[in-house]
């Protein structure tokens, strides 16, 4: 495709923006519809109504970015998936825009699966998608404006109609791109079978010019009875920073084993890559954020966002109206061969009301109260633990105690524990207790930052280490916030920002 660089000054440019933007409205969503709806959050991205999934290709190009994401805007299933699009100037405040991309050619009539976005060798935004056809392929997508709201495929689709010869599964997904010199690579999600023992892999291509491509080897093979990584590798991330290369998939439920996003740091050699270690680290200490999106950000720094599934079943989904929403931003940074994620700065500006506790007893008879009616709040404790075995956060809970979570952290089991044994009172809302293995230094100060926005809570520990999860208590007035400890010698210091909205305007 041959695509004239953009002017401003264009009338064709003008005449393509104002069509695009006087179309006839079509499923808006009025704000009406969750105004009662504590649970649904209202700082985080997600779609105005339906069924999401991944988001994929975060994008920044002139000065604003913009993420897509598997959308079903007319129901609240996995099905009928198109390209949604938001666009943001500071990745907090979003715009959700007409879908990028719709299933309409015979290559891709069973969905526009997941993918990446880049700019090209010409400036030029690209789409590289997962096109669900009678085979899986890869489609590609240029936009027709500089606002990027209206996308056209490319009349030489699919650019890669199959798997590579040689292989036996027929499922080939999520696609990321970079370039290295003059030459564009592409690696994406596969699996192999015809082994002993099936694992992931990553199948990779190049190219000259982001259209023809060229099947060159895999970038790189799991082991699963080593590094657990399970049978096939889904929305993979191979980002360089500083001299080093981050390689992050996502491995596949699998005979009870549920997905997990886990990641290597390593090298690019020969057109292969070299991990440090065969073992790869969890890039959440408890599982349950997934599948993320990387970008450069006009700061410079490396920033993500994710999904974080609700996992409440399809009863109580459809009773919400509403499936699965992403991660506020997180900042990257790789520090002594370790991933570590902290809040992004430009989560300050939802700051309010600020209250400050200084450091004080924390026993099993004085629980330290910090907030009682909020839904959205930023929480920083610092806890001094002494001789606590556990200590922690009791949140969303109820007054009369009928509605209640716990995280904390076991100090002689070297777990941190996320109890939701009795979260809710909510038909259809599992019941169940998540933990992981978690090595803390308790003989020194320990860090934990929550955001708490309705269902949503995610955690950072020491600015190096983060965890989610997801509360649907029943009770609007289930919000007391507090921090305990066993222990009688624990101290802890704490501030707690109340936090504005966020929320995410529709433009079509």
């Amino acid at each position: 495709i041959s695509l004239t660089p953009f002017s401003d000054d264009s009338s064709a440019w003008r005449d393509e923006i104002a069509l695009g933007l006087k179309k006839t409205p079509v499923l808006a969503i009025p704000e009406t519809r969750f105004a009662k709806d504590f649970n649904r959050p209202r700082y985080h991205l997600l779609p105005a109504a339906n069924w999401t999934n991944e988001t994929h290709g975060l994008l920044l190009y002139k000065g604003k970015y913009h993420i897509f994401n598997q959308k079903n805007a007319s129901a609240i299933f996995l099905g009928q998936i198109n390209w949604g699009h938001f666009s943001s100037p500071d990745m907090l405040h979003w715009t959700e825009e007409k879908p990028a991309l719709t299933p309409d050619a015979a290559y891709d009539k069973n969905g526009i699966w997941s993918g990446y976005a880049v700019i090209n060798d010409d400036g030029i935004p690209q789409l590289i998608y997962t096109a669900g056809g009678d085979n899986l392929g890869v489609g590609i997508a240029f936009p027709k404006d500089t606002a990027l709201i209206e996308w056209e495929k490319y009349a030489g689709n699919p650019v890669i109609a199959e798997k590579p010869a040689g292989y036996t599964r027929t499922d080939m997904r999520d696609q990321y791109v970079w370039k290295e010199g003059d030459v564009w690579y592409m690696i994406i999600g596969f699996g192999i079978e015809q082994t002993d023992t099936p694992h992931g892999a990553l199948l990779l291509y190049k190219s000259a010019d982001l259209k023809r491509w060229d099947f060159v080897h895999l970038l790189f093979e799991g082991n699963p009875e080593v590094d657990d990584s399970g049978i096939f590798w889904e929305m993979p991330v191979f980002k360089k920073m500083g001299g080093k290369y981050v390689l992050l998939v996502n491995r596949v439920p699998h005979n009870g084993i549920p997905a997990r996003c886990q990641y290597w740091i390593g090298d690019f050699k020969n057109e292969k890559f070299v991990p440090d270690n065969p073992v790869p680290q969890n890039l959440e200490v408890i599982n349950r954020l997934l599948s993320p999106s990387v970008v450069e950000t006009l700061e410079g720094d490396v920033a993500a966002i994710a999904i974080i599934p609700d996992e409440i079943g399809g009863e109580a989904t459809y009773e919400q109206g509403w499936a699965h929403l992403y991660s506020m931003p997180r900042r990257w940074q790789l520090k002594d061969g370790k991933l570590c994620q902290t809040p992004h700065p430009v989560m300050k500006q939802l700051r309010e009301q600020s209250t400050v506790y200084s450091r004080q007893a924390l026993t099993t008879a004085k629980p330290c109260i910090l907030s009682r009616r909020e839904h959205q709040l930023e929480v920083k404790a610092t806890f001094y633990p002494g001789d606590a075995r556990r200590f922690g956060f009791t949140l969303c809970k109820n007054p009369d105690n009928s509605e209640y979570s716990l995280i904390y952290y076991d100090v002689e089991k070297e777990e941190l524990i996320v109890d939701q044994t009795h979260s809710s009172l909510r038909a259809h809302i599992p019941l169940k207790i998540r933990k992981d293995r978690y090595r803390l230094d308790t003989t020194k100060p320990v860090e934990i930052r929550l955001f708490i926005d309705g269902s949503v809570v995610e955690g950072f520990i020491n600015n190096e280490d983060a965890f989610t999860t997801r509360i649907f208590p029943l009770k609007e007035n289930s919000t007391l916030l507090e921090l305990f400890s066993d222990g009688n010698t624990t101290e802890v210091a704490a501030e707690v920002w109340r936090l504005k909205d966020a929320r995410v305007k529709m433009n079509f």
